[in-house]
């Protein structure tokens, strides 16, 4: 048997078909098609609606229906204290050059505790080199000669950073 352009899978005439869809000498097939997928998809939504908080997978997710929509409910952890500089530096290093690591971290809720793992160590490590580097160069005194200071205490926090950078933030 051979379908009409009007006819539905079923045999049955479609006389909603949109307008746009005849004037813009669309496919017949792909109208029909259309009317089939849109078929199934009601089915499936019925079915969905049926059961509005459902588990799927292995990660047994929770679905609430909002208005139309089945929305996952998901919880993040939020951070208990804000990333300062280093964690930040480290969490826009991993986005943009190890996008892969950065998404699973982020989805396993292990990226806030290493920021802030990272965090403290740069810390610690800046208070230590900036200690090592003034024993070995000692600054010129403070209240004679105070934008000699300030250079050279520029220089060594310079340094320093450029150490935690490559060490911790970088690798």
């Amino acid at each position: 048997m051979q379908q009409k352009w009007n006819q539905n899978f079923d045999g049955k005439l479609m006389t909603d078909i949109p307008q746009k869809f005849l004037n813009a000498g669309c496919d017949v097939y792909m109208v029909m098609q259309l009317r089939h997928d849109e078929k199934i998809f009601d089915e499936r939504f019925a079915s969905m609606q049926k059961g509005a908080n459902m588990n799927t997978n292995s990660r047994n997710v929770t679905y609430s229906t909002v208005g139309d929509y089945q929305l996952p409910n998901l919880i993040l952890n939020q951070p208990r204290k804000p990333l300062g500089k280093y964690g930040r530096l480290r969490r826009t290093y991993l986005k943009e050059h190890r996008p892969v690591l950065y998404h699973t971290m982020l989805m396993n809720g292990s990226l806030y505790p290493h920021l802030m793992e990272v965090e403290q160590t740069a810390e610690s490590r800046m208070r230590q080199t900036m200690a090592q580097l003034l024993k070995q160069t000692p600054a010129p005194d403070k209240e004679n000669r105070q934008m000699e200071w300030v250079q050279h205490m520029n220089s060594l926090k310079a340094q320093a950073e450029e150490l935690v950078m490559t060490e911790l933030i970088y690798s």
